[in-house]
């Protein structure tokens, strides 16, 4: 199941909406992957900050699940400046 898709529909004729792999994940480089970067996912957040810096003229409005959401605030935290706001996604499972 992939729920960075879920967004997408009713918010991307208004807003631009970019997505992407964590190096070492999915289609990413992996000869991109550093062990003593990548160790914490402070690595992650600044690669985060990179492509906010490099694609988004403005603020932003970050969206993350699971551990992606954590790299979001980690990145808030650094630079509260270029963020607007979060949304931290999570599938609820409901047993009886």
């Amino acid at each position: 199941m992939s729920t960075d898709r879920a967004p997408r529909p009713w918010c991307s004729h208004t807003v631009s909406v970019a997505t992407y792999n964590l190096v070492g994940m999915g289609t990413s480089d992996l000869t991109a992957y550093d062990r003593e970067k990548y160790a914490s996912l402070h690595g992650h957040a600044g690669d985060l900050l990179e492509l906010v810096d490099a694609y988004a003229p403005g603020k932003v409005i970050f969206v993350g699940h699971s551990v992606s959401a954590m790299i979001g605030l980690l990145a808030t935290i650094r630079a509260p400046d270029r963020f607007t706001a979060q949304s931290s996604q999570c599938r609820a499972r409901y047993h009886r």
